[in-house]
């Protein structure tokens, strides 16, 4: 998870925020082993094969277990982490 958190960082941030958030006290090791580079050739064929599969996928409220509570934040998430995807 922590290579996975590093990896996603480069969209987000600085390899030295990275490095806070890993808690590393040498930028060597957060640049070296936790961050890996993607090409945009990869990454644009991996979102395009998960647009493939998914199509018109949407998920229900339901499956997450928000009955009855607030959803006024629960689109902000679909953007951010689904739709980003697609």
């Amino acid at each position: 998870m922590r290579r996975t958190l590093g990896t996603d960082m480069q969209q987000h941030g600085t390899l030295k925020d990275t490095q806070g958030m890993l808690r590393h006290a040498s930028i060597k090791t957060t640049g070296d082993v936790y961050v890996q580079t993607i090409e945009q050739s990869v990454l644009a064929a991996v979102n395009s094969r998960t647009s493939a599969v998914l199509g018109d996928w949407k998920m229900s409220d339901k499956s997450l277990g928000l009955k009855g509570r607030n959803l006024k934040g629960l689109n902000a998430i679909r953007r951010s982490r689904f739709l980003r995807w697609l």
